[in-house]
């Protein structure tokens, strides 16, 4: 309903348009210089999507190296972990050994602590034993 609005206008346009004398060869003209144009466009696009599939084969094979890297890596590290220290079996005698003298230590240190608190027990006896001799 708005077009119908418009019909006065565009019909004064239409008009104008078709009486107007035409140039053939100036029309042929900016169609070519159009043509010409849209090739250069086309084809800046296409060197530029030429540009980004060379990229995107570049990152996926860098990525793809990153990737063998990492599995590489990740073997590696595994292997690790499974590898016992050559110097493990002697560490662990030798912890067994510490271990042993250690509940010797503990022992004795335990015995000795009795005997002298048993020392004191028979001297203060002593002392109190001769306190009441000298008493008498």
């Amino acid at each position: 309903y708005d077009a119908l609005g418009d019909e006065k206008r565009l019909r004064v346009e239409r008009a104008r348009a078709v009486g107007r004398d035409v140039d053939l060869d100036e029309i042929e003209a900016q169609v070519q210089e159009q043509i010409a144009s849209v090739r250069d466009n086309v084809q800046g696009l296409e060197r530029t999507l030429g540009d980004l599939r060379r990229d995107e084969e570049s990152l996926e094979s860098k990525i793809e190296k990153r990737r063998a890297e990492l599995e590489r890596a990740e073997k590696r590290l595994s292997a690790l972990r499974q590898v016992r220290p050559a110097y493990m079996d002697e560490y662990d005698q030798l912890e067994a050994g510490m271990d042993e003298m250690y509940d010797a230590y503990v022992e004795k240190r335990r015995n000795l602590d009795y005997l002298e608190w048993q020392l004191r027990e028979m001297s203060a006896d002593e002392d109190a034993a001769r306190e009441e001799k000298e008493r008498e």
